[in-house]
């Protein structure tokens, strides 16, 4: 986030519209989301006397979890890109739905 806004807010001024400025704040709130997710998710649990109740979730695994980390790849590379090279790659958040769409199709087949 930090040398995206550096970039886009010292150096191309002039591109950086409000559009821009949203979002940005839409991929650190998701950002924001799935990290705290992801480190609740991961915490252990502490009983009373001092034992170990719940190791947390295994953040390796499967399912879930590796797509939370896919968004967080994606948004990173959406960031960098848009800073970059263009503001086109905004577009590039469109393979997370059709992903999910796709993956719900695979599992329901529609009748």
């Amino acid at each position: 986030m930090s040398v995206y806004a550096a970039w886009r807010i010292f150096y191309l001024w002039q591109s950086f519209t409000i559009t821009e400025m949203l979002g940005c704040a839409f991929v650190n709130g998701v950002f924001l989301w799935l990290y705290r997710s992801l480190s609740s998710s991961a915490a252990a649990t502490i009983g009373a006397g001092g034992t170990v109740e719940d190791a947390g979730f295994n953040l390796s695994g499967e399912g879930l979890v590796a797509y939370m980390f896919d968004i967080i790849y994606i948004g990173w590379f959406v960031l960098l890109t848009t800073a970059f090279i263009s503001s086109k790659f905004w577009w590039t958040y469109i393979i997370i739905p059709i992903f999910a769409a796709y993956t719900l199709y695979q599992k329901v087949p529609p009748s």
